[in-house]
């Protein structure tokens, strides 16, 4: 994946993983709870986690994925570790 992706594509890239697990659109604010907005559980973030790994080339501590419950977290999570 390419290093020079915005925020925005980021996100787009996030959501669009999240409506394939959850059949569901991802159209929930960007700092709402994904559990409380898309009834996301702990299997979906692993299989995010997987696609975070994947897609972006890095590999996030299993301690901080129990911090990445936003899209806005999750966003941040990816570019702070792609650096």
């Amino acid at each position: 994946m390419s290093y020079d992706l915005s925020r925005n594509e980021i996100e787009k890239m996030v959501r669009n993983e999240f409506t394939r697990l959850t059949k569901k659109e991802c159209n929930i604010d960007g700092d709402m709870l994904i559990s409380k907005g898309l009834g996301i559980d702990s299997l979906y973030m692993l299989e995010m986690y997987a696609m975070i790994e994947s897609n972006f080339g890095v590999m996030i501590p299993t301690e901080e994925l129990q911090n990445m419950k936003t899209i806005n977290k999750i966003v941040d999570t990816i570019i702070e570790y792609r650096k």
